[in-house]
Parts: C-alpha cells; structure tokens; sequence
C-alpha cells in the first residue's frame, strides 16, 4: 500500500484526519465526524525510505464503541501499509518542466510546459503557469529523450 492510498483511505473514515507531511504520517481520530473536535487519539508514523515505520504518540483512550471500532479500522489500515516494503511504500515522484521565455518583449519570464505533443516531423510544448503545469514521471520524462537531448530535459525539470 503506498503513502498516498493510506491517506485517501483513512481520510474516509468519519471522525478520522490524516495528513501526509513530507517525511511522516498525522493520523488524528475525532470526537464527531465533521472532524473539528479536538482528537481524543492520534498516532504518528515516521515513514522515511531509510528507516522503518515506527509507531509514537499512540493515546488509546475510548468511551465510545463506534469510536474504538474505527480506532481498529485505523489499526489495521496502518498494519497493512506497515507489511509494504519501505521501497514500495511511496508514489513516484512527479516532474514539471519550466523554461524561461520572451513572451512578450525582451524581458524573460518562467513559463511551465502544460502539453507535450509528437507527431511525424515536430514537437511542441505548449507553454502556461506554474498551476496549468503538466506533471511527469521519471520514466516520462527519459521517453522524452527520443525527441530532445537529455541535458535540456534535466535542466527544465523541476519536482512537482
């Protein structure tokens, strides 16, 4: 199970917040399923590629039956993403590419590729904000070495 999938299963549970930081998981379990109580039980699992998931911050405490049963389902989501290799726990990273251009006179400004488009004897990237930027992956990116010179992809490529 990847971080990502964790996330998205937990955070639809009632009663239960997740948030995936950069290097750790914020797993907190709500009073009332609008989630804007103050958590009665929270964990927090340090998940970094190096180094194996550990539980901390872990308070048990339950006076509700509908609360303990979702405190289990939590349990067993995160025993799940535990039994995932470290290595497979994370999504792929994801890309952008950005170059400086003239648009508009002779001052350049940074603009995001939003579309890459091949066909017979051209390419073009369509060009746009940083918000409209298309995403790539690692393995995207190296398929577009067929087309561009792999220096000039790398120099483009920034993480999304």
């Amino acid at each position: 199970m990847k971080i990502d999938e964790l996330a998205k299963t937990l955070n639809g549970l009632d009663g239960v917040v997740c948030d995936v930081k950069q290097e750790d998981i914020h797993i907190d379990i709500c009073e009332n399923p609008n989630k804007t109580d103050y958590p009665h039980w929270s964990v927090v699992i340090i998940d970094l590629p190096i180094k194996a998931a550990s539980w901390l911050d872990a308070k048990l405490s339950s006076n509700s039956h509908q609360r303990l049963a979702i405190q289990q389902e939590v349990a067993c989501w995160i025993n799940e993403y535990l039994a995932t290799p470290v290595e497979e726990r994370f999504s792929e990273k994801k890309y952008v590419l950005s170059t400086m251009r003239c648009v508009e006179g002779p001052i350049a400004i940074k603009q995001y590729v939003t579309a890459f488009q091949a066909s017979g004897d051209y390419v073009t990237f369509d060009f746009g904000s940083e918000e409209e930027a298309q995403k790539w992956t690692d393995k995207e990116l190296h398929d577009f070495t067929q087309w561009f010179p792999k220096e000039a992809i790398e120099a483009m490529k920034e993480e999304a």
